[in-house]
């Protein structure tokens, strides 16, 4: 039986972690609120791409000789989903919602008989999503070296989703991800991004991994 000495330093290095813990929740809620703000003020510029993107398919779509990218296949047999999440923990509900939520789209896609690939961006997602979905991950892109997300790292994985759209492995592409931070993290949507409107997929990623930007890690 341990002795009250014994228990009594136990309890001080309890209270210890606590404190350190505290501090690490305090200073990702600050990093947090800075990202919701960034990432609210590059909207209007999204919804202006967005806009542009719409009349280019418009245009494209009404002839035989437009892009694939933006006038479309007319399949969609094979859903890609890109799952961002945090690198880390002490973010609170932030990973296991979006976790949930592709898993249960994934597991929808795959009952109505579509062929679902998983394209991981975050290790907590990868973690959690291969214990029922290892199978259909494709990639699993690791941001933990990363200290300050900017275009250079959403390029690559843009790239990645077009060059499986044109190359016929993949119809509609879907992030599960925050709803643009402005709710409580638990908030989480699925927007399906159809083949012609996929250029937009790159400057949802620069938000989405600003927003993120490593929430557990203190500065």
């Amino acid at each position: 039986m341990p002795s009250l000495k014994d228990l009594r330093n136990r309890i001080a290095s309890v209270k210890s972690t606590q404190k350190i813990t505290k501090a690490m929740q305090m200073v990702a809620v600050s990093k947090l609120r800075r990202a919701q703000a960034a990432a609210e003020a590059a909207r209007p510029y999204a919804e202006k791409i967005e806009r542009v993107l719409s009349n280019l398919a418009g245009g494209a779509g009404a002839s035989a000789q437009g892009p694939r990218l933006l006038a479309g296949t007319g399949a969609d047999q094979t859903h890609l989903l890109v799952v961002c999440t945090g690198e880390r923990g002490l973010c609170g509900a932030f990973n296991t919602s979006i976790v949930r939520l592709a898993r249960e789209h994934a597991n929808t896609l795959i009952a109505q008989g579509k062929t679902v690939k998983i394209i991981c961006v975050g290790k907590k997602g990868f973690d959690q999503l291969r214990r029922t979905l290892e199978k259909n991950i494709i990639d699993q892109i690791d941001l933990r070296a990363v200290r300050t997300l900017t275009f250079e790292n959403a390029q690559p994985i843009a790239k990645k989703v077009l060059d499986l759209f044109e190359a016929g492995q993949a119809h509609a592409a879907e992030p599960a991800a925050p709803d643009r931070l402005r709710e409580r993290l638990a908030a989480v949507d699925a927007e399906q991004l159809t083949p012609r409107s996929a250029l937009d997929l790159a400057f949802e990623l620069i938000e989405l991994l600003r927003s993120e930007s490593n929430p557990g890690q203190p500065g």
